[in-house]
């Protein structure tokens, strides 16, 4: 009775490891050769990487030769050459774009849909060449196969605006404020800070300074920023100001004597340049997708006289959000001057009005420099 039980398990048992052997040798025979062109940088790239990963596990001997073409010039205009021997057409030339034997399979929608029925039809295994005879593929939608073609005005434009916001800029623009607080030559110092910053994030674009590419160093940098606006807004109220200039005079002679060097150096021409340079160092990490393309195509090699003038276009646009509080305390600071020359003509009054618009000026600033700390430590 047992026996009777136990026989039609073994068979069907049998059956079923015959089955799964017949389909495992039918898929380790499918050794097709095929290339894949694609960038990191393309959305539906990452969806055919996926696909990719699932047929590389379906069929085991295939031989898929992946080529990145946004960061490697060789690879993309191997992908031009394959483009134009399989006869596709200039406006369907996109990512991601795979080819195997005579077939060609362009966009994301047409790999996954018909690559696999495309490799068990394939009896052959050799890999594409150039020439080829009777191609025929399908084409879908994909992305530009030039990483230039992505990089629209409309694009930089709007990552660079965006970048403006960034609180590492806002914590560059607290910084320029205040040093200009203690100068009277507020354009000419202004603009030497604008330079410092403007070289920071060229050079960055060059290819220096890539290990200060950090968000937890740009976080670090703009909190601590945002305490120093607060306690620099808090010393424009006369109280603390007083209590801080008590304190002041307890401080030793040599400490003193490098603080005034220091403040010395910082007013300085060489000081706003120093300044607007290194604390640039620590706001890379807020740069737009754009700028950071722009950055790998010009760390790759290729492309170079192309992408420079638009990584100093993205420079630009950055420094107009500069270019707008430098001329905003300017413009401040000439109707206060103005105010003081149509006060009365007695010297010692003139002498008076200045102090006290100055005061003023530098109050208010201060209480701007502090709300933006406020902000800054709360973001």
């Amino acid at each position: 009775m047992f026996t009777k039980r136990i026989i039609p398990l073994l068979v069907l048992a049998i059956f079923l490891t015959t089955l799964c052997s017949i389909s495992a040798a039918a898929d380790s025979s499918e050794n097709d050769c095929i290339y894949y062109f694609y960038s990191r940088d393309c959305s539906d790239c990452q969806s055919v990487d996926v696909f990719f990963s699932t047929l590389e596990t379906t069929y085991p001997n295939l031989n898929v030769k992946k080529y990145e073409v946004y960061h490697n010039y060789k690879n993309y205009l191997a992908l031009q050459d394959y483009f134009k021997a399989y006869s596709i057409k200039s406006d369907s030339r996109s990512i991601p774009a795979v080819f195997i034997g005579s077939s060609y399979f362009i966009g994301k929608e047409s790999i996954t849909s018909f690559l696999e029925q495309r490799i068990l039809d394939n009896s052959g295994s050799d890999c594409p060449s150039i020439p080829v005879k009777d191609a025929v593929g399908i084409v879908g939608s994909g992305e530009p196969s030039n990483v230039l073609s992505t990089l629209t005005f409309s694009k930089i434009t709007a990552d660079a605006v965006r970048n403006m916001f960034n609180p590492g800029i806002i914590a560059l623009l607290i910084v320029m404020a205040a040093l200009l607080l203690g100068t009277s030559m507020v354009i000419k110092k202004g603009i030497i800070y604008i330079i410092g910053v403007f070289s920071a994030y060229f050079l960055f674009a060059i290819g220096f300074f890539g290990n200060l590419y950090s968000s937890q160093l740009n976080l670090f940098f703009y909190k601590f920023i945002g305490i120093l606006a607060v306690l620099l807004g808090l010393a424009g109220i006369r109280s603390i100001l007083g209590s801080w200039n008590h304190l002041l005079e307890k401080i030793p002679a040599d400490l003193k004597r490098y603080y005034n060097i220091t403040v010395d150096f910082l007013h300085s021409y060489l000081g706003f340049f120093t300044s607007g340079l290194i604390l640039s160092l620590f706001t890379f990490a807020s740069v737009g997708e754009s700028f950071f393309t722009m950055r790998n195509i010009f760390a790759e090699g290729f492309m170079r006289g192309i992408v420079v003038p638009m990584i100093l276009y993205y420079d630009f646009i950055l420094m107009l959000i500069f270019a707008v509080v430098l001329f905003g305390l300017n413009s401040i600071k000439g109707k206060l001057n103005l105010k003081i020359k149509e006060s009365e003509s007695s010297e010692e009054h003139k002498e008076k009005s200045k102090k006290h618009y100055n005061n003023m000026m530098n109050l208010t600033v201060r209480i701007i420099i502090l709300v933006i700390g406020l902000i800054l430590l709360f973001v």
